[in-house]
């Protein structure tokens, strides 16, 4: 799809990038986003329960705008696995809506000729989840002297370390701190990231 048409449809129905996302071969539109869409073209959609199983539902959905009909369905079977369902919410009711409702939006507004489909439809359109990424813990460093001289050394790189200071910001500390030491600092800070330093 041309950015042009694409700046269009999101200036036309108050997208936000949130609500509109890429997914291999087709844009995909969020929950949030067919709800805009919906509101701004004042489609009306009524539902019709066609089967109605604990896990299997299908549901026809009855949308108009101005003198625009639409008819089309939503289904859900929630099966042990995907292979043979095609979801994994126990709420198999509200998925068959949430199918159908995107389907008859997508529709009446021709934006599926487009190649854009409704995050809802199908769980292989679902959004892919960020994965936060867990803060490094400082690393911890053993340091074993034989000389007590380097005991403040020891405890001012233990401490910078903790604290998260790279290498150079470090050094530039124990050059200004530690002159007296800092040839020592130095031997220590080049394996700083290292699990066990070892000084003999």
């Amino acid at each position: 799809m041309k950015k042009e048409k694409l700046a269009e449809i999101y200036r036309k129905y108050n997208l936000e990038k949130e609500d509109i996302f890429k997914h291999q071969h087709y844009l995909i539109i969020t929950r949030s986003g067919i709800e805009k869409i919906m509101g701004v073209e004042e489609i009306n959609i009524n539902y019709q329960i066609i089967k109605c199983e604990r896990d299997f539902v299908v549901i026809k959905a009855l949308g108009q705008k101005d003198n625009v009909k639409i008819e089309t369905f939503g289904s859900a079977v929630k099966g042990k696995s995907f292979r043979d369902g095609n979801t994994n919410s126990y709420y198999v009711t509200e998925i068959a809506e949430k199918r159908a409702m995107s389907r008859i939006v997508l529709k009446i507004t021709g934006l599926y000729e487009l190649g854009i489909f409704g995050e809802d439809e199908s769980e292989d359109f679902k959004k892919p989840q960020v994965q936060e990424t867990a803060p490094q813990q400082a690393v911890k460093v053993k340091l074993i002297f034989n000389n007590a001289e380097f005991e403040k050394t020891k405890k001012a790189i233990l401490m910078y370390v903790e604290q998260g200071l790279n290498f150079k910001q470090i050094k530039s500390k124990m050059d200004v701190r530690y002159s007296q030491y800092t040839n020592d600092a130095l031997r220590l800070l080049r394996i700083a990231t290292k699990e066990t330093i070892i000084l003999s």
